[in-house]
C-alpha cells in the first residue's frame, strides 16, 4: 500500500484525508471546517429540528465526529494527567509521551474487550451530548493572503462533494 504524504507548512496528512478544525481556523488545505453561516452543534439539532439542507447535514456530522474526538481526549487526558500540563520536555520526549500514552490506553482498551468487561472512564467521559467548544460566530479570516485562496477553494469543493454525498445518503438537495 503506497500513501502519498502532502507537506504544507511543515503539517503532513495523507491526501484524501482531512483534519477537522473549528470555525475559529482558518480552512486551508487539508483541514476541513464547517460550513459557515449554518446551524453547527448537536443541540440545534435536537428532538424534530432536523438539518433542513446539505450544508447543515454536513456540519451535524462534522459536530458529530468532533464530538467523539473531543471524548478520545477527555478519556486520554483523565487516563494520562501528564497530558492535560505537558512538562517542559523537549517536543521529541513530548510527542513520545503522547504516543507511548495512546498505545498504553489501546492495550487497556483491547484487554478490557478482551474479557468482556467495559472501559469506566468511557462510559463516564462517554456523554454524547457534551457541547464542543466553537466560536463559529468569530471570522476565521477565509482567504488571506499567501495563496490561501487556492487551497480555501480547494477545502470549499472537498466540503462540498461531502455534502453532496451526505445529501444522496439522507435524501436531501444537493448543492
Amino acid at each position: 500500500m503506497c500513501v502519498k504524504l502532502v507537506s504544507v507548512n511543515g503539517v503532513y496528512w495523507n491526501t484524501g484525508k482531512y483534519y477537522l478544525i473549528d470555525s475559529r481556523y482558518a480552512s486551508f488545505l487539508g483541514f476541513l471546517s464547517p460550513v459557515h453561516g449554518e446551524r453547527y452543534h448537536l443541540s440545534d439539532f435536537k428532538q424534530t429540528r432536523r438539518p433542513r439542507d446539505a450544508q447543515e447535514k454536513f456540519n451535524q456530522v462534522h459536530s458529530s465526529l468532533r464530538t467523539v474526538i473531543e471524548r478520545c481526549f477527555g478519556v486520554l487526558e483523565t487516563r494520562f494527567p501528564i497530558l492535560k500540563q505537558m512538562p517542559s520536555f523537549s517536543i521529541n520526549t513530548q510527542c513520545q509521551i503522547v504516543i507511548t500514552s495512546c498505545t498504553i490506553h489501546n492495550f487497556i482498551r483491547s484487554e478490557i474487550m478482551n474479557n468482556n468487561h467495559s472501559d469506566d472512564l468511557f462510559d463516564t467521559i462517554g456523554d454524547e451530548n457534551v457541547e464542543v467548544d466553537d466560536d463559529s460566530d468569530e471570522d476565521n479570516n477565509d482567504g488571506g493572503g499567501n495563496g490561501q485562496n487556492d487551497e480555501l477553494e480547494d477545502m470549499t469543493v472537498v466540503r462540498r462533494n461531502i455534502a453532496n454525498q451526505l445529501a444522496l445518503d439522507y435524501g436531501y438537495q444537493q448543492i
